[in-house]
């Protein structure tokens, strides 16, 4: 049941970007960290690495998220890997405002 609920989120999310793309027009709550959109355009799973560059924080700090069962990840030997729109879906839900 919550993953129906989690790939409806995910979806719904992608149709708001797509149409904000097309018109050149960007929903306020998009961006919490300025990268919202980017990830949605990813259609690879991503590295830690990769993805606390696109976040802006260290790959300690990241991997501590992950440990601690914060972020959702998947892993994979001894690397994770991150679902782009599931992180942005994460991202938006842990948005503390909106920004213009």
């Amino acid at each position: 049941m919550a993953f129906s609920f989690f790939a409806i989120q995910i979806k719904l999310l992608r149709m708001e970007l797509n149409t904000a793309a097309k018109n050149n027009v960007w929903p306020v709550d998009t961006h919490p960290l300025g990268c919202v959109d980017s990830l949605l355009r990813t259609q690879r799973m991503i590295s830690a690495g990769k993805l606390s560059d696109i976040i802006g924080i260290s790959d300690k700090q990241l991997y501590a998220i992950a440990d601690r069962g914060e972020i959702p990840h998947y892993r994979i030997g001894r690397s994770l890997r991150f679902d782009p729109a599931e992180v942005a879906l994460w991202l938006r839900e842990r948005s503390c405002g909106r920004r213009p």
